[in-house]
């Protein structure tokens, strides 16, 4: 049977504050009034002025005794042990490891059994707290609530996909399974390049494309000034980060005179030895963020890109409404983006997320204590070799004297790291046995020991223009490359002695008929697909038995209804019957 959860009260019983009792009280004790004359003046019982009275006499002997209102009889935990667990609850969200409706009801039923609390049979069934109790307990902590957790994690760009997140729908009541036409099951992602400034403009993205090779018709429809590029994976490398550095130029205009700050994070592909020194030629000042910051320190992460996937769903969606049958293509992606884009990314969005993450205007108290609390689960202690490192780095930076002006503007601050305090839990007084508390049922998480197992060196918040720091990127890849050039080497001599092998084996015994596989990899296909040159449409996506034609100079292919052949038997586009036209009056 389930409790009442919204239980109202019928009467006006028990509401008085408390302050009037005492004042009443005071009346009785101290200027040794009747209770009946101090009842009927503070307008109450005088049997309920008693029991007051005779309950604060009592306050020494029972400190958790109630003196006005009625004992909730129903409630299992005691107001202090829900506030420890409450506060506990609190906690391990701000440390992104919050705890979901079941995980509270399963501490719940141990926290009532460890501490030899009565509770309901029904807890015994599943091991579990009723439903019931979670509604209420909610109800009686109003700082609590459900809500949906964002992933934190390394972004510092966005990409796009095929398939679209369908939203809510107005539909049957009742009805257990409610559809809505999606793109497909699994999607192609296109990776989005994108830079804005704290004075709220931006630039025209780059789109890059999951294909070997990269046409100029991708972007066609996209917004107005984006380039586009390609590789099989469809992600940023260090060639398609210094094509967006040169568009980043162009429209910028910078030079060494009137530097740009451009902020980014370390990934590998910003840290190109050849991007570097195109920044450095053009002006442009790479400074990179902290690692495992991005989520709180790029505006773009901060303030654009969640507004822009929402915008970007709807487009998808209503791109759907009006194609039924035919599902998002890569090349559909750039005309929702052009779409979608500038609803996210306005001027307001992004003056807020420069705002709120500090950098613009510059506030390095944007950020509180309970933000570093996500931290406590891998805080380690220095081992004796980091300590020495960075008291030499700390030491040498300051005895070296400062030769340039720039580094005069800088400020050179120790940024120390602290561990924030845990919210102190309120503990119950009490006499009998020893509580346990949710921490001791449900430890906090920690990481374990960090094994030294990392293949790339862990990197900091730095200018990576600087010529220091140029130079060590520099020796890094050259080793790095040194170290490919081996490893090629390797590999390229294990498959001569194959050869070698193979050769020898085959000498020996009659060769096998060999058969060619017919079968044509799926991304050539799309990426030697043929388009129309009047309305640019995909061969691939034409009607079932719609015509086509080649023009007979330039040998590409249109739509019959879009090129209006007819019945011509020989068909020359526009463009190559312009140049035939104009070849004919310079002969007159």
């Amino acid at each position: 049977m389930n409790m009442v959860r919204n239980y109202v009260k019928k009467t006006n019983r028990g509401i008085i504050p408390e302050d009037i009792y005492k004042n009443a009280a005071a009346e009785v004790l101290t200027n040794k009034r009747s209770l009946r004359n101090a009842a009927e003046k503070f307008q109450i019982n005088f049997m309920t002025l008693q029991r007051f009275i005779k309950k604060q006499s009592n306050l020494p002997l029972k400190p958790n005794c109630k003196l006005v209102g009625y004992a909730k009889k129903n409630q299992i935990f005691s107001d202090e042990l829900e506030s420890t667990l409450s506060n506990y609850l609190v906690h391990c969200s701000r440390i992104y490891y919050g705890l979901t409706p079941s995980d509270v009801k399963i501490l719940a039923y141990e926290y009532a059994k460890s501490n030899n609390i009565a509770y309901p049979k029904g807890w015994d069934v599943h091991k579990i707290a009723s439903k019931d109790w979670f509604t209420s307990f909610l109800k009686r902590n109003p700082t609590l609530s459900l809500r949906l957790p964002e992933a934190t994690s390394l972004g510092r760009i966005t990409s796009v996909t095929t398939v679209q997140k369908p939203k809510k729908i107005v539909a049957e009541k009742g009805k257990k399974q409610v559809g809505r036409s999606t793109s497909g099951e699994r999607g192609t992602t296109v990776t989005m390049v994108f830079a804005v400034n704290a004075i709220g403009n931006s630039l025209p993205p780059m789109l890059i494309f999951p294909r070997v090779n990269f046409k100029q018709h991708f972007v066609s429809n996209g917004p107005s000034g984006c380039i586009g590029a390609s590789h099989p994976s469809g992600w940023v490398t260090a060639s398609s980060f210094l094509m967006f550095v040169q568009h980043f130029h162009k429209h910028i205009n910078c030079s060494p005179s009137s530097p740009v700050l451009l902020i980014l994070d370390n990934h590998i592909s910003h840290l190109s030895i050849t991007v570097i020194d195109f920044c450095k030629e053009n002006g442009i000042v790479l400074l990179s963020f902290p690692p495992h910051t991005t989520n709180h320190l790029q505006p773009l992460d901060v303030s654009v890109y969640g507004p822009f996937k929402t915008f970007y769903n709807n487009s998808a969606s209503g791109w759907m409404d009006t194609h039924p049958g035919i599902p998002i293509s890569i090349y559909d992606i750039p005309s929702l983006v052009k779409e979608s884009l500038p609803l996210a990314a306005t001027p307001k969005n992004i003056t807020s997320g420069f705002t709120k993450t500090g950098i613009w205007p510059f506030n390095r108290n944007v950020f509180t204590d309970e933000d570093y609390l996500c931290s406590e689960v891998t805080d380690r202690p220095f081992t004796a070799d980091s300590i020495n490192d960075t008291v030499a780095i700390e030491l040498s930076t300051i005895s070296q004297p400062q030769s340039t002006t720039t580094d005069n503007n800088i400020d050179h601050t120790l940024i120390q790291h602290l561990t924030p305090n845990r919210p102190q839990c309120v503990q119950p007084s009490t006499s009998g046995h020893t509580i346990v508390t949710p921490e001791d049922i449900r430890p906090l998480p920690k990481a374990g020991e960090r094994r030294n197992n990392r293949t790339r060196k862990k990197m900091k918040s730095t200018i990576l223009t600087d010529t220091p720091e140029k130079e060590k990127l520099r020796l890094e890849q050259e080793a790095r490359d040194e170290k490919n050039k081996k490893k090629d080497l390797r590999s390229k001599r294990k498959l001569d002695f194959k050869k070698t092998k193979t050769n020898e084996k085959s000498s020996q015994k009659p060769k096998a008929k060999k058969h060619k596989s017919n079968t044509v990899d799926s991304d050539s296909e799309e990426d030697d697909d043929c388009f129309c040159i009047i309305c640019l449409g995909a061969y691939s996506k034409s009607r079932k038995g719609e015509d086509w034609v080649e023009c007979c100079s330039c040998k590409k292919w249109a739509h019959d209804k879009c090129a209006g052949a007819g019945e011509l038997l020989f068909y020359n586009c526009k463009n190559c019957s312009s140049d035939v036209d104009e070849d004919f009056e310079g002969t007159e």
